[in-house]
C-alpha cells in the first residue's frame, strides 16, 4: 500500500492498484529498449501484487489517522 498525506487528508493506493500503476509506467518503456520477452514482462509487472488485501486488516487507520500497516 502507498500512503501519501495531502492537505485534504490521506491518499491511499491499495496493493492491487499499485500493481496496475506499475504496469502503466512499464507500458511507457521505449519500444527500442524493451526486453525480448516484452509481453511477459508487462504482465508480470501489472500483476505483481501478492493478493494482499489491506481492507481485511482492522483497523486500517490509527487513532491519529495514520495507516496502521505499511508495505
Amino acid at each position: 500500500m502507498i500512503v501519501n498525506y495531502t492537505e485534504e487528508g490521506w491518499e491511499i493506493i491499495t496493493q492491487r492498484s499499485h500493481g496496475l500503476l506499475a504496469g502503466q509506467i512499464c507500458a511507457q518503456w521505449k519500444i527500442s529498449e524493451r526486453p525480448g520477452r516484452w509481453v511477459e514482462t508487462l504482465i508480470a509487472t501489472a500483476e505483481h501484487d501478492d493478493v494482499f488485501n489491506e481492507f481485511d486488516i482492522s483497523p486500517l487507520l490509527t487513532s491519529t489517522g495514520g495507516a496502521s500497516i505499511l508495505q
